[in-house]
């Protein structure tokens, strides 16, 4: 999968079974053009806690995927950015 960047203000977060500790977390992030579908697992989660709760804007590396004509970023490394 080819490698990716981009910034934006987190638009909303959720998990499709809470009660799962291997589920990942789905972020939609906007970047002030469009909307883009974040995938974050379990393991990025924890090792950025405190980042994924306290910041609004974030910056993100990772994994281009294309399904079925949908694009999602799956994270590698969050960082904080700012507005």
């Amino acid at each position: 999968m080819p490698m990716t960047s981009t910034s934006g203000g987190i638009h909303c977060g959720h998990h499709t079974e809470p009660s799962r500790t291997d589920a990942p977390l789905f972020v939609t992030l906007e970047d002030g053009t469009s909307f883009v579908n974040l995938i974050l697992w379990p393991q990025v989660v924890e090792n950025f806690h405190v980042l994924m709760r306290t910041e609004s804007f974030l910056g993100v590396s990772g994994q281009l995927q294309l399904t079925d004509n949908v694009v999602h970023i799956v994270v590698l490394e969050p960082v904080a950015a700012a507005p």
